[in-house]
């Protein structure tokens, strides 16, 4: 027999994969639809028989699937000194469908954004956050698909050197004059090597414990650096005997 087509209707969903809006576009569905982690169309062919005149139809359906969730990788960077907002997370996003956007929170905390990168376009997507205290973060990513609602988490944590501390302890100046007097300093915490001084003088590589002699009766300041270039000073007065 004699077959014509005589329409070719396409019907997509969900209905926003459509690429012309008006279901008869080509076949080719839109990717990366939000909240949808396939797209379909379905193609309806109504066919004559041109010697009798009759009519039929038939469909297929073609879907393209998007079941590859958003990789993720964090590498975070300690903060330097204890107690500084100076720690940093590179977070990378891969596998999804650009623009990534990327929402950082306190892992207790998922209901307040700290902060955010989004529209990066590139694939694998990248995003970095600076300027961090110690702590545990989570960072939730987005594509063109996985939603907020359905986003990738990663988890980092900032960690932080211990606080330093510095003990110091005077011995006296025998007589008026002699230079006799000595301090000795323990110090710990921080990141090794540290560099001492006193009175602001020339800081040398030390170990702890340290003792500076041949002082005099006084005020004496002793200053810790450590590798970071955190510090802690403190004063001590050598007495006389």
């Amino acid at each position: 027999p004699n077959i014509e087509v005589v329409a070719v209707q396409y019907v997509y969903s969900p209905s926003n994969a459509d690429p012309a809006g008006a279901s008869n576009a080509p076949l080719n569905p839109i990717i990366g639809v939000p909240g949808s982690i396939e797209t379909s169309v379905t193609v309806t062919w109504t066919i004559r028989n041109t010697e009798t005149g009759c009519e039929s139809s038939c469909s297929s359906t073609f879907t393209m699937s998007f079941n590859c969730r958003i990789g993720c990788q964090t590498t975070p960077t300690p903060a330097a000194c204890n107690g500084e907002s100076s720690g940093s997370i590179q977070v990378q996003g891969s596998n999804g469908i650009p623009p990534y956007n990327f929402y950082l929170y306190n892992s207790n905390d998922l209901n307040n954004v700290i902060d955010s990168v989004v529209g990066v376009n590139d694939e694998p997507g990248g995003a970095l956050f600076s300027n961090l205290p110690a702590g545990a973060y989570t960072i939730l990513i987005t594509d063109a698909v996985q939603t907020l609602e359905d986003a990738t988490a990663c988890d980092a944590t900032i960690t932080q050197p211990d606080a330093l501390s510095l003990s110091l302890e005077m011995q006296p100046e025998n007589c008026v004059g002699t230079a006799t007097g000595s301090i000795s300093a323990t110090f710990s915490g921080g990141v090794s090597p540290y560099m001492v001084s006193i009175d602001n003088g020339t800081a040398s590589e030390q170990l702890s414990p340290f003792s500076f002699i041949s002082l005099n009766t006084g005020n004496h300041t002793i200053k810790i650096i450590d590798a970071n270039g955190c510090e802690i000073a403190e004063d001590i007065k050598v007495e006389l005997i």
